[in-house]
């Protein structure tokens, strides 16, 4: 699941101490009436959901915020490039 264009404080990145700076409690699989209400920043996602078929990639772009589950424990490959912006 990608949840779009999203600001790092609406997904609670950060915020609490036992989780990284880049880490959030929110779970997008979850979509609770419970999780709502106690991350109210969160109504202000799009949440997109997407299945890859094997041999295939999906894109995610910058500044997104996604969550990946595997179906029939199959084995996957996630790759993450991290660089610099020059903005």
């Amino acid at each position: 699941m990608v949840s779009a264009g999203v600001f790092k404080q609406n997904m609670y990145a950060g915020v609490f101490e036992d989780l990284g700076p880049v880490e959030t409690p929110i779970n997008l699989f979850e979509t609770d009436p419970e999780q709502i209400r106690k991350y109210t920043l969160m109504k202000l996602s799009d949440v997109f959901e997407a299945t890859v078929q094997t041999g295939s990639c999906i894109y995610v772009p910058s500044y997104y915020w996604y969550q990946m589950e595997s179906q029939n424990q199959e084995e996957s490959l996630f790759i993450t490039y991290l660089y610099e912006s020059g903005s």
